[in-house]
């Protein structure tokens, strides 16, 4: 759950199942892995160990169900666990799912959360998109240019590097080299660059404010 630590959301299950008489197999999670995605390694590890264990898997306990999962794929999965016997579990959102409508009361929090997850990325996506109208790159540039800071801003700058880079578009676009012989050129100034890095370089639009 957002804003809470991990030592918090384990704390809460474990208060749960002794409180209930459960007896925890296995501990999955203590990362701070997004739920946005199953393709987690300790939601990988426990659909694994689901599959594998000889012992019989009633309950799987979560905090919240944001916890289990915030995309499309919770719903089917939590069915087909059921199929298996096995019932997920939210500790702070106590649900029946042995029933219709506790099992569409689950349906819809799995679906708030994926509402959610999806408000968050357009969120961002804006945040991304009035940064780079105003001119700043959000991720780290490519080669060639710096990242420096001014009264708090970020400013990118070239650096050494970036007069190579030149001299690449300048040896493809006034002499028609072929890759090869830039290759060739860039070795004899000791820079080392391989064929695919030069056509990446030809063909990154970020260079065209060089």
């Amino acid at each position: 759950m957002d804003g809470l630590s991990l030592e918090t959301q384990l704390k809460g299950v474990q208060e749960y199942a002794k409180r209930h008489k459960l007896l925890i197999r296995e501990h999955f999670g203590g990362t701070y892995e997004s739920a946005q995605t199953d393709e987690r390694k300790e939601f990988q590890r426990m659909i694994k160990y689901m599959k594998t264990t000889k012992h019989k898997i009633s309950k799987i306990l979560v905090y919240s169900l944001e916890r289990f999962s915030r995309n499309e794929n919770s719903i089917w999965l939590s069915s087909q666990l059921r199929k298996l016997g096995t019932e997920i579990v939210s500790v702070t959102q106590p649900i029946d799912t042995s029933n219709p409508a506790g099992i569409m009361q689950q349906k819809m929090l799995f679906l708030f959360g994926e509402f959610d997850n999806q408000l968050r990325r357009q969120k961002s996506m804006a945040g991304v998109k009035e940064r780079l109208l105003k001119g700043d790159w959000c991720t780290k540039p490519p080669v060639g240019y710096d990242i420096i800071r001014i009264n708090g801003e970020r400013k990118i700058i070239l650096n050494e590097t970036s007069k190579i880079i030149k001299k690449i578009f300048l040896w493809k676009v006034q002499e028609r080299l072929p890759n090869e012989l830039i290759r060739q050129r860039l070795l004899n100034l000791k820079t080392n660059y391989c064929l695919r890095r030069i056509a990446e370089i030809l063909t990154n639009p970020f260079y065209c404010g060089m």
